[in-house]
């Protein structure tokens, strides 16, 4: 399987994660590997077993970097769940360029939300990335 095959499997786990916050990353990915809504792969899997770690900080930066008086949940739920997995691919995976993650997540933001998301995602993605603080945290 291919990066963005496997990324758009790893989208479908964030996303599920909304409808079961109880179960652990790790523990829907096995769920939906046996019920075949997806495929196994390492990718996926590693964003299945890491993203926990990063989740709160994720949201943290999300949500700093919205305008003011939105929430996450006012967020449509695939935006919010291709903007997370951009995140958790800048914050921890070291071997591919931030910009990559940001490309790649307007594309997800295309193919799977409405009109006006990718600008919304490549905004809040770009804010992020251009933020001092995300600086600092990579050095």
């Amino acid at each position: 399987m291919n990066r963005y095959d496997a990324r758009e499997y790893a989208l479908s786990l964030l996303f599920a994660s909304d409808f079961h916050p109880q179960t652990p990353y790790d523990q829907l990915y096995e769920d939906m590997t046996q019920d075949e809504i997806l495929q196994a792969d390492a990718y996926i899997a590693d964003v299945a077993s890491h993203y926990a770690e990063y989740a709160s900080r994720i949201d943290e930066l999300i949500g700093k970097y919205m305008k003011p008086g939105w929430t996450l949940e006012r967020i449509s739920g695939v935006s919010r769940a291709v903007i997370r997995l951009a995140l958790y691919e800048i914050l921890a995976v070291d071997s591919l360029p931030a910009a990559v993650s940001v490309n790649e997540a307007v594309e997800l933001a295309k193919k799977y939300d409405g009109e006006e998301a990718p600008a919304f995602v490549n905004g809040i993605l770009g804010s992020i990335l251009r933020s001092e603080e995300l600086a600092k945290e990579q050095e």
